[in-house]
Formats: C-alpha cells, structure tokens, sequence
C-alpha cells in the first residue's frame, strides 16, 4: 500500500514538472519551438554531452545536443540549415544587436540567407 501511494505521488509530481515546463504563454502561439526535457537520473543518454557552465554567476552542470543527423536511429532534419525555419527575438531590451548576433551565427554554420531568418517580435519589454 505505502509503495503503490509512492508510485501514485512520483506520477502525478512528474506529471506536474512536464506541465510547468511545457506551458507557454499565448502571447508566444506563433512559435514553433522545441523543448527538450532531460532527466538524465531517471534515463541517461549517451548522445547528450555534460559540461559545466557558469549562469548568472552560478557554475552548474549543462548537457550539449550535438546537432548532427543520426539516420540509423530515426533522427534526421537537425543539422543546419534544415534545422532553423526562422528566429523570432524578443521580447528584449536589445533586439537589434541580438538580431545581427543571431544572422552571423546563422552565415557561420552555412545557413543560406541568414536575414530573411531572422525576425523582431513586436511584443513589446515589460
């Protein structure tokens, strides 16, 4: 009984965090956006790659996904530039040097006209 509870109280925690950090904002509706959830204590993924990074002044771990296609394993389209339809910036306080940051970041991996790429959104700062 106490461990059907516990198994009852993990589902229902976890389906919590998924709803938390799946939820978006209507204001965002046009984007298409991936989100990636890694829990690697519960299943690890050899094609992710830990790291540490310093956030906010804070170091912590970090896990790279190499965008390379892996056909034999049904993942394909993630290479650029087939990956990116288009980069939606902001809201922010800086959209334009993000915008010109982003379209040479797109030209470095080869992705044919970066400009038309990238967008401004009009929802504005608070």
């Amino acid at each position: 009984q106490s461990e059907e509870r516990e198994t009852i109280r993990s589902f229902v925690l976890r389906a919590f965090q998924f709803a938390m950090l799946c939820t978006k904002h209507p204001g965002f509706r046009e984007e298409r956006e991936w989100r990636v959830v890694y829990l690697p204590r519960f299943q690890a993924s050899e094609h992710l790659i830990k790291d540490t990074a310093v956030i906010g002044g804070i170091p912590q771990p970090i896990y790279n996904i190499p965008l390379k296609n892996l056909p034999t394993e049904g993942l394909v389209g993630v290479e650029f530039p087939e990956l990116v339809d288009r980069i939606i910036i902001g809201p922010t306080q800086y959209p334009l040097a993000a915008r010109e940051a982003f379209e040479d970041l797109l030209a470095a991996v080869g992705v044919p006209d970066p400009a038309s790429r990238v967008v401004v959104s009009d929802i504005p700062l608070r």
